[in-house]
């Protein structure tokens, strides 16, 4: 197969918003201040390069917030009826790690992104950029998986698109007792992968989406 370029909906020509800037001496300052109102002194030896330190951590966590998702899928692929016909691109066990919202504690695991192609296709490694796109700012698992379905369903076009995560969060596993091994797992399903008896869904089993991975 040698499918061609096309243009995504929304593509060219559109404006794309870009991720927002970081001011760095103000988020030192911040950690500098929040140190000191936990009553530590952060002149002292071991806290001096802290206020630096995390600042860098948390550009790379925000890297992408603002950022429009779509951009990250680049120019999809164009194929015809008779490649997409019965197809299901499955790129799996994508590793990923996020910051929540109300704690600011990260969370990481893995993504597992299913769709069935209708006339475009986005090259593997397109995929996984999304999920880093996605997840590269503050985020909520359960709104994380939303954001990359809607988004491969608007870019692309597909029949069907499902995104199941699996991830640890730290807000569980430091705040509740006994909860050190606790994973989440969250599921968002549209178009004809939201039913698995619809025409196009494969094999309309939910653990063949799920169970052995289909390494893209």
């Amino acid at each position: 197969m040698h499918p061609g370029p096309t243009t995504a909906p929304g593509g060219a020509g559109s404006a794309t918003p870009a991720p927002r800037e970081v001011d760095r001496p103000r988020a030192m300052r911040a950690v500098a201040e929040f140190l000191a109102a936990m009553g530590e002194d952060p002149e002292r030896s071991e806290l001096r390069r802290t206020p630096e330190r995390v600042t860098e951590l948390a550009v790379g966590l925000f890297a992408q917030a603002g950022a429009d998702l779509g951009s990250a899928l680049g120019t999809p692929m164009a194929i015809t009826d008779a490649e997409s016909l019965g197809q299901l691109v499955v790129v799996s066990e994508i590793p990923f790690r996020s910051l929540c919202p109300h704690h600011l504690l990260p969370f990481e695991g893995t993504v597992d992104v299913t769709y069935a192609p209708d006339r475009r296709l986005a090259g593997f490694s397109r995929v996984v950029r999304l999920v880093e796109a996605a997840s590269q700012r503050l985020q909520l698992q359960e709104r994380m998986g939303e954001q990359i379905a809607q988004t491969l369903m608007t870019v692309l076009e597909p029949h069907g698109v499902r995104v199941r995560i699996e991830a640890s969060h730290g807000c569980v596993t430091m705040l509740e007792h006994g909860a050190a091994s606790v994973r989440m797992m969250t599921t968002c399903s549209r178009g004809t992968l939201a039913d698995p008896e619809s025409p196009g869904s494969g094999s309309g089993s939910d653990a063949d989406l799920s169970g052995p991975r289909a390494q893209a």
